[in-house]
């Protein structure tokens, strides 16, 4: 034995040396790299079979048995016959019009807010004008509004009333102040009832004023405690970079030197933060630590030399700089602290070449000086260094101070740097242009830092302030409505400015055209602002289905084809072109495309619209007319409102059983934001379904596109051959469900049934892989399924256009995607019926997706330990096999794509499906693992069979805690799927690093949600299934795998196995263990498990019910004394609990809720004990993974589960559960990156303003940072917590 172990350990050695040392070309290493057309290694074919098995043959043979399942179930010769009985019409493609019509419907949408917009603006300057005659100043808090005039309203997501405009106004205004919020309310009500989709509504005074409509008290968002001064920061940024639309250069210095307290330092720090969230994306800005030395943020060496631009990147990176500065122990520099951000400014305004632009230092200091003389020398420096810029730069000042502090001289020092009063030091003046002076301000509190800012920026030149509107960039509105964008227009009398007008309009209604832009054709859409920012592209999520803030992205980074440099400079500068682009993709084959560019402006809007055409000449093909006659019995998918007693439930879901549902997505229709948004009612059902089932042409259209009838009726041929395989098929037990789908948006389902509308079937992986491997029988790799199914895969299949001659190739455009779901159990149960071999204990065969992801392996099944495992990749189940199979070079590819919504980079694999022949060992495993694969023809898949000879491992690095992997900077030949961070340059928007050019990830949107249905439906449904299957009909282990809703029962609740193992109910025994719970957190079906008196026989009896259920009652009501008392007992102290310590990334998910600082908040973390009401699958994720943002792919790290991952649910609620469950009367939506701990947007911002600085005299002594807890109190815990930063 010891032998065996020191050869086995020897051959390691040899491998890891010969991989080491190994003289393979770069490019076999370098991820990205292409498929090579190279012989297949000689040793394959010499290598015998295993077992005997010929694994071409094999895979063979299950490609018949997949074909045969595809035709003979879903009825896909059926359906192509009726294509093919069609008539069609051609039709040319003409681009200009395409680009004319796409340009003009964003434009009639865009003008209509624009109008809201100036009749706001216009209603101002009106009621200004009448202020000076008659002051109008009747005011409505919004915090003091009386419950009784506000409702929910679904729009808003908050209590609102639409017949107010309430105020938020800061104390200190004067009693005379103007405040036009009562006689705005009729113009912004009017606004509305001309564009229900209007949003927020808004005048900001420049005195600080804040008139809102509609009018609410924010009791259901986190600023809710904080809504007295919430003024401060409502709107900061929008105000600012309207009246004073030029160019900032803004260089922020925060002394952190010895002289300041920790209470000081903390209010400069907050000041610091505020002034950076008021700048926006056009400025220019550099924070600088000002000690005995200048501390700089250190992500890019750039930051040395220049200012960057204001993106969300930079701020939240120069916002966690802030925070990290920690008191020194030397005094402030102040000479130097200026010399350095003179020379940012210079370098800065001549790289920008700009005559116009204005600059600003603001320091922010205690202003303590080390010697008489060193304000002399300060200022000399001043004078120096503005003199050789002509004066242009404009100098703030902030005084930090403390109470019963000396503040005079300091005081008079940081006075004369704002005003730049050289003469007072008797420092010369060495221009002749004038000095602007800026201003000074003396800070012991936080609650009005926005404020001032905004009056720091009244120094600079105010005159060029115009009619001109504004864009904001989209951001999302935290009350969870998806994205928005700000319109604003300042407000002017006699060429002062009075405020700023705004509104809010919902992106997805914006861009819907682009959104949903023609998916029949070669081309797609995008939209970009004056900067060359993406606002709509088809690499992001949809805006109404964002729940967390996407990065902002240049388009250079999602186009990255070389050339398009050129091209996105002439976009800019021209209002409207074309230019052609050859595009070179090093893919299995090395290919190059002609593609074309064609934009055009939005009149007066900074936006320009691109459509890209991969298809010089295309023609496409339109449904003249159907033969079939239409339906008069189309049922829709809501058979909720249209409920009938004949509705029953397909497993879990409300279903109809006498014919497949109608499912219509938004691409179906003419305006999607319009469906998207409304509710759906009984009319509105009767409204599609009659013109759908018309064939007379007389119904009138209720919004859907031209084109949408032909495709139902032909799809509606398939219905009787549906119904009819349900009942009679010999598979009909093994089946879940039948479905077709159009790229227009169409959808049958058998059975079906209501399901939320923004479900998008073009974007599920079953579809978007059928239409990758046209022609192909492709299958998906394990998921939920949401009625109730369990782990599940999708086989599907596309349609092709009809041919009269029904000659079809796979080159042949497809038309629509027919698939079925079965249970991931019914694809290892094909493999055995094809393999026999299979069975054998040391033998191992699987099926392999195209990813890497296993279909069909014995660990995925659940027979040795109940385990499902979703997504489960080859490198984590067969660790020795891919270390081997990965050095075959021309079968799998190691590929990088960058996700630009959350920054990361993902790696994964992709295996080559045009293999030909079989591949074994290389080296690595021959002795202990022989192994061979090959591709199942026609498919998406590949057929492999281990066989295990001895006990041996080998190492592929799989991160436990979440899905980075464990070095980015250099790729381990073998690892799991995993993720690096993407690096983007703060100085040019552009990569970090030139090897980071990746293509962008695709796009994935979430699974469709069922529709909740009414109690008194879901009573009626209750115990009626549509499909009864009689689980212990099936008395074989294998019979029973895959059976829609049975188990394979093998193990009793301690995890012994059954004396007498047999098919049962999925709730019973679900993973083949009884009493288990099903990933939906149903309740099992509680049974006891007792011997037959012959003791050869299992029988099953009821629990005795009333024993049982009175001893759990009792124990239930204890243990609630116990609970109560003892947290009524701990809450005396008002103590803060949080469950857990996570470490948050940058890429937040979509699923996370970050918490709010308590500090700026106002509410408390308290353990929460509740039930679980959403389906849980207990092979969770690992609860450190973060699922990459804006909805891209990511290639499965979601459902990987870590080798050693609990089955447990925590015991604490994970944040998701509680806003979907609404344990907390507010939502808060997380960002990506974390913004500022303190944003100016709006109340959908994720930052709450700053409250009140308070500091005790414990406090004055701790480390920034840390947190102080008292001593000793016994009815305290120290618990780890996570603080998020903002």
């Amino acid at each position: 034995m010891a032998i065996k172990q020191a050869l086995f350990i020897f051959a390691q050695i040899v491998f890891l040396t010969s991989v080491l040392c190994s003289n393979a070309p770069k490019s076999h290493r370098k991820m990205g790299f292409s498929f090579k057309k190279v012989p297949m290694e000689s040793h394959t074919s010499k290598r015998k079979t295993i077992q005997g098995v010929d694994l071409r043959h094999e895979a063979r043979k299950f490609t018949l048995n997949l074909q045969h399942l595809s035709n003979s179930e879903m009825g896909l010769s059926t359906i192509q016959d009726a294509f093919d009985s069609l008539k069609y019409s051609a039709k040319n493609i003409d681009k200009e019009e395409y680009l004319d019509q796409l340009t003009s419907h964003i434009q009639q949408k865009l003008q209509i807010y624009l109008d809201a917009v100036s009749k706001n603006k216009k209603m101002v300057e009106y009621l200004y004008n009448e202020h000076l005659k008659k002051p109008i100043t009747k005011s409505l808090d919004c915090c003091m509004l009386n419950h009784t005039v506000i409702r929910y309203d679904s729009q808003y997501n908050l209590t609102i009333s639409r017949d107010l405009t309430c105020d938020l106004a800061p104390s200190f205004l004067p009693q005379t102040y103007f405040n036009p919020g009562r006689n705005l309310t009729q113009t912004f009500y009017k606004n509305v009832q001309h564009e229900p989709k209007l949003k927020w509504q808004y005048f900001i005074s420049s005195d600080g004023l804040h008139n809102e409509y509609p009018a609410h008290d924010f009791g259901s968002t986190p600023w809710h405690r904080s809504c007295p001064i919430l003024y401060d920061t409502r709107n900061r940024d929008l105000y600012i970079s309207t009246v004073t639309p030029q160019r900032k250069h803004v260089v922020i210095l925060v002394d952190h030197g010895y002289s300041l307290t920790y209470k000081q330092l903390h209010l400069a720090k907050s000041i610091a933060q505020h002034i950076l969230a008021s700048l926006s994306q056009n400025d220019r800005v550099s924070v600088l630590g000002i000690s005995n030395y200048v501390q700089y943020l250190d992500k890019a060496k750039c930051l040395i030399d220049q200012l960057v631009p204001v993106t969300l990147e930079a701020k939240h990176y120069f916002s966690q700089f802030i925070d990290s500065l920690t008191k020194q122990q030397e005094a402030a520099n102040h000479t130097l602290a200026f010399t350095r951000a003179f020379e940012l400014i210079e370098s800065s305004l001549a790289l920008n070449l700009s005559l116009h632009d204005e600059a600003m230092i603001i320091y922010i200091s205690r202003g303590l000086l080390s010697s008489l003389t060193e304000a002399p020398n300060v200022l000399d420096t001043i004078s120096l260094h503005n003199a050789a810029m002509a004066h242009r730069v404009i100098i703030s000042s902030y005084a930090v101070i403390e109470e019963g502090r000396p503040i005079l001289y300091e005081k008079s020092f940081l006075e004369a740097l704002a005003e730049q009063n050289f003469a007072k030091h008797h420092v010369p003046v060495r221009h002749s242009n004038p000095v602007k002076r800026g201003h000074f301000l003396a800070v012991n509190s936080s609650n009005i830092l926005s404020l001032t800012a905004g009056m720091f920026y009244k120094s600079f030149n105010m005159s060029t302030a115009s009619n001109k509107t504004h864009f904001s960039l989209p951001y999302i509105d935290p009350n969870g409505q998806g994205l928005i964008m700000s319109i604003t227009q300042a407000c002017f009398h006699d060429n002062d400015v009075l405020g700023i007008v705004g509104v809010d309009i919902p992106v997805a209604d914006l861009v819907q055209d682009v959104t949903y832009f023609e998916q029949d054709i070669s081309a797609y859409a995008f939209i970009i602002d004056a900067q060359g920012y993406a606002v709509m592209h088809p690499s992001f999520t949809r805006p109404s289905l964002l729940a967390f803030q996407p990065m902002h992205t240049d388009i250079i980074l999602l186009e990255n084809n070389p050339g398009f440099q050129d091209i996105k400079k002439q976009m800019l500068r021209d209002r409207s072109g074309a230019r052609p682009l050859l595009i070179i993709h090093n893919d299995t084959v090395r290919t190059m495309a002609h593609v074309v560019y064609s934009w055009q402006s939005l009149g007066d809007s900074p936006h320009i619209v691109c459509i890209k055409w991969t298809n010089q000449n295309e023609r496409i093909r339109e449904i003249k007319s159907t033969k079939v006659k239409r339906k008069e019995n189309i049922v829709y998918h809501r058979i909720d409102v249209m409920f009938k007693s004949s509705h029953c439930k397909h497993i879990k879901q409300l279903a109809s059983a006498e014919s497949p549902v109608l499912f219509l997505a938004a691409t179906a229709f003419v305006q999607p934001f319009d469906y998207l948004s409304q509710v759906e009612t009984k009319r509105m059902i009767q409204a599609y379904v009659a013109y759908l089932s018309d064939g007379t042409g007389y119904i009138a259209n209720p919004g859907l596109q031209e084109g949408i009838r032909n495709d139902v009726a032909a799809l509606g041929i398939i219905d009787n051959k549906w119904v009819e395989l349900a009942k009679n098929s010999e598979m009909k037990d093994y089946i879940v469900r039948r479905y077709i789908a159009t790229p227009s948006g169409v959808m049958k389902t058998y059975p079906g049934g209501p399901v939320n509308k923004a479900f998008d079937p073009t974007s599920r992986p079953w579809y978007v892989r059928a239409m990758r491997f046209k022609g192909h029988v492709t299958i998906t790799s394990p998921y939920l399924d949401i009625a109730g199914a369990g782990f599940i895969v999708s086989i599907s299949r596309t349609i092709n256009e009809g041919k009269s001659s029904k000659q079809h190739s796979w080159n042949d455009r497809p038309v629509a995607v027919m698939g079925i779901d079965v249970r991931v159990e019914f694809m290892y149960k094909l493999l055995l019926d094809s393999m026999p071999v299979c069975r054998h204990t040391h033998i191992r065969c699987f099926i392999l997706d195209n990813e890497g992801y296993l279909i069909a392996h014995p660990t995925i099944l659940g027979l040795q330990s109940g385990k499902h495992i979703e997504r489960a990749h080859i490198t984590i189940k067969e660790t020795l096999v891919s270390n081997d199979i990965l050095r075959h070079t021309h079968f799998v590819q190691k590929r990088m794509c960058n996700s630009y919504s959350d920054r990361k980079i993902q790696r994964y694999y992709f295996f080559n499906t045009s293999l030909e022949g079989t591949l074994s060992n290389l080296l690595f495993g021959f002795y202990c693992s022989p192994y061979q694969i090959t591709s199942i023809p026609g498919t998406n898949l590949f057929l492999g069979i281990i066989n295990q000879t001895c006990q041996a491992k080998a190492f592929c690095p799989c991160n436990n805690n979440d899905r980075s992997c464990f070095s980015c900077k250099m790729s381990p030949d073998c690892e799991c799927p995993c993720e690096c961070k993407l690096d983007i340059d703060l100085c040019t928007g552009g990569l970090m690093c030139k090897e980071d050019r990746n293509e962008g990830c695709r796009r994935t949107t979430k699974p469709p949600v069922l529709m909740p249905l009414s109690k008194t439906v879901t009573e009626l449904v209750k115990d009626k299934q549509c499909f009864q299957i009689d689980c212990q009909s099936f008395k074989t282990r294998e019979s029973c795998f895959g059976v829609v809703g049975c188990e394979w029962c093998h193990m009793d609740s301690n995890r012994s196995n059954l004396d007498d193992p047999h098919c049962d109910d999925q709730r019973k025994c679900y993973g083949g263990i009884y009493g288990s719970k099903t990933p939906y957190n149903d309740d099992p079906i509680i049974v006891s498990i007792v011997k037959a008196p012959d003791d050869s026989e299992m029988s099953v009896q009821s629990t005795p019910v009333g024993p049982v259920a009175g001893g759990i009652m009792g124990c239930f009501l204890l243990l609630a004394l116990g609970v109560y008392c003892y947290r009524h007992r701990v809450h005396q102290n008002t103590h803060h609990y949080v469950c857990g310590e996570t470490n948050v990334r940058i890429a937040t998910l979509e699923n996370d809720l970050d918490d709010l600082d308590p500090e700026q908040t106002g509410h408390t973390n308290n353990i929460v004990l509740a039930t679980f009401d959403q389906p849980i699958s207990p092979y969770r994720m690992n609860a450190n993974y973060h699922r990459p943002g804006g909805g891209e792919s990511d290639h499965g790290y979601s459902t990987m589960t870590p080798h050693d991952d609990s089955e447990q649910a925590s015991t604490c609620i994970e944040p998701i559960l509680i806003k979907e469950n609404k344990l907390f009367s507010y939502t808060i939506t997380p960002i990506l990156p974390p913004p500022p701990r303190v944003s100016s947007r709006r109340a959908r911002s994720p930052s709450p303003p700053l409250k009140p600085l308070a500091v005790t005299n414990e406090q004055l002594n701790m480390v920034p940072g840390q947190t102080v807890v008292p001593e000793s109190d016994p009815n305290k815990v120290l618990a780890h917590v996570t603080v998020h930063a903002y």
